[in-house]
């Protein structure tokens, strides 16, 4: 055998032993339907996330957090949160992007609560906040107003942030420029 194939078997022997180490640490992804509550403000909060496995993958270069350049094996297909009685809006914007997530939490915050949302591994590891306030608005318990995604390994240098403001009459008009 040559030295440059020798080389090559080698390199592809060592990557498929590391790629099978690091599926190996990784942390399992949820599955099917997971529900959590939480009392906030003497109200429950109930998150129902639905996870869907192998996803239909229309362009594996297409950038998804958890995901590096390939198709996810578990993405967020739906997420519905009540907030005492009220079911609270959530565009598909705030979670359709967040891949392979191993962990959901509720959390409590001085003017409403998060959902905190880990996955990814290694290098394609994040951590996602979805901060909900309350409004003093008839037949609206809360509001989605923030969403901060962080990478897992770079956090001060990989992440986006995105601001929600929706008419519940709550918030003052920005001025148009």
């Amino acid at each position: 055998m040559s030295s440059s194939r020798m080389v090559l078997a080698w390199s592809i022997l060592l990557s498929n032993v590391f790629v099978g180490l690091s599926d190996a640490n990784a942390q399992p992804s949820l599955e099917g339907k997971h529900e959590l509550e939480k009392s906030i403000q003497g109200q429950f909060v109930v998150v129902t996330a639905y996870f869907v496995k192998e996803p239909v993958c229309h362009n594996p270069k297409s950038w998804l957090w958890g995901s590096d350049l390939q198709c996810p094996k578990q993405v967020i297909g739906s997420l519905a949160i009540t907030w005492g009685e009220q079911e609270l809006f959530i565009p598909a914007s705030a979670y359709m992007d967040l891949a392979a997530v191993y962990h959901l939490a509720i959390e409590p915050a001085s003017q409403g609560f998060t959902v905190n949302i880990r996955g990814g591994d290694a290098s394609t590891s994040y951590r996602a906040v979805l901060e909900f306030e309350g409004v003093p608005v008839p037949d609206i318990a809360g509001v989605l107003k923030r969403r901060i995604v962080r990478s897992g390994e770079f956090p001060g240098d990989a992440w986006e942030e995105t601001r929600y403001t929706f008419n519940t009459g709550a918030e003052p008009e920005p001025p148009i420029r």
